[in-house]
């Protein structure tokens, strides 16, 4: 009988990105039985992941006036925090079983409070099974982060945990943290699957484009990021021959999807036969499509992995850690690859460091093939750790 494997922290397929990890890691690790505990169990059967793994609803909330989703009610607002009432839910959900929980952590303690909140309630529940193990996998937090006990009192509760940029890991270790580990983020190691794609798709012509909502407190500058995406297409159209394949990565709502700035994009552009708004497509197929392209510019991380693990040219523009970490970990400097967020009020800045990407091509290409292959054996690491729980 294979053992098992319950993750958590999976929010669903309609963000590419977290559909990317749990599929990196069910091959990672193959030989076990993996229970994951989804926000959005619908889109993960949407986008077949339900063919990898087992999926399961993370939380089952109580109906309106049972007694307990009041009491947890009460306890809210007596503290101020979820935790008491998301406790109760979660306790509907996770199983009563021991065992090891791996959670998937993401940039998730950048998120607000209640997102936090939510997973202090899940460890809590983890922990009333005195013999289950927790590894906090893969996780980007913010130096401005560390200024909260709840927060390391958290980290410290992990029998395993592990950053997935050195950046992280350094804030980690600083902070008393000095068991933390450092391995890649599991989509590196996500394997792409061939499919159809419209003709305009070519390695030697074509920027990938992924461009969306900026979350996480820095929605004032989408407008500024887009004067830089209109800036950058308009000289590119003018001074080069590339086609342009914008590529939906999160669609988990109207207000929460790249759709709507990537149409607006298409309809700006139509007219010059050079773009193609390519259609949603599971993970695997995803990477595929952004394997064809020659450059890629994303705000989405996790696009940007599936470029860069490719071995394609990628200028990924961020609002938090996490990028400028995994870049830094493979070019030993972010700056070239990573734009803040927060500096496109210079409109021009996207056009010029695509400039600069663009004539250092051929050295990004051979900095690229010389790193990914050893970068993504990094990750036999997670499977050699998780191994050892359970020997």
């Amino acid at each position: 009988m294979k053992k098992t494997i319950h993750l958590y922290g999976h929010g669903g397929s309609s963000n590419h990105g977290n559909e990317a990890l749990i599929r990196s890691f069910c091959a990672l690790m193959h030989d076990y039985h993996i229970i994951c505990y989804s926000w959005n169990p619908d889109s993960d059967k949407q986008f077949g992941l339900d063919q990898v793994c087992e999926i399961r609803p993370f939380l089952r909330p109580l109906p309106r006036f049972s007694p307990r989703n009041i009491w947890g009610g009460i306890l809210r607002r007596i503290t101020g925090s979820y935790v008491y009432q998301i406790r109760y839910w979660l306790k509907d959900s996770f199983t009563t079983q021991p065992g090891l929980y791996v959670f998937i952590m993401g940039d998730q303690y950048c998120e607000d409070r209640s997102i936090r909140d939510m997973y202090y309630a899940a460890q809590q529940v983890i922990r009333s099974h005195s013999s289950s193990k927790v590894f906090g996998l893969g996780c980007s937090i913010n130096a401005s982060n560390f200024t909260e006990k709840a927060l390391l009192d958290d980290l410290r509760s992990y029998d395993v945990l592990s950053a997935r940029d050195p950046l992280t890991y350094e804030l980690l270790k600083l902070n008393g943290l000095t068991k933390a580990q450092l391995f890649p983020d599991l989509a590196f190691g996500l394997q792409p699957k061939k499919c159809d794609l419209p003709s305009i798709v070519n390695k030697n012509e074509t920027i990938g484009m992924t461009i969306g909502f900026i979350p996480q407190g820095h929605e004032r500058y989408f407008n500024d990021l887009m004067e830089n995406i209109y800036i950058l297409l308009e000289y590119l159209i003018k001074n080069t021959h590339y086609n342009f394949a914008l590529i939906p990565h999160v669609n988990n709502s109207e207000e929460n999807s790249d759709f709507p700035a990537l149409r607006a994009i298409f309809a700006r552009y139509a007219a010059s036969e050079r773009f193609v708004l390519v259609n949603e497509r599971q993970a695997t197929e995803q990477k595929y499509c952004i394997a064809q392209c020659r450059f890629m510019i994303t705000t989405r991380l996790h696009a940007g992995i599936a470029a860069l693990s490719a071995q394609v040219p990628t200028l990924v523009i961020g609002y938090n850690i996490k990028a400028a970490g995994i870049l830094q970990d493979i070019f030993g400097i972010s700056d070239p690859y990573v734009i803040n967020v927060e500096d496109t009020s210079n409109h021009a800045r996207l056009k010029n460091m695509f400039s600069e990407l663009e004539k250092n091509e051929p050295y990004v290409r051979m900095k690229l093939a010389e790193k990914m292959p050893d970068y993504i054996r990094g990750l036999d690491g997670i499977r050699h750790v998780i191994n050892n729980i359970y020997i």
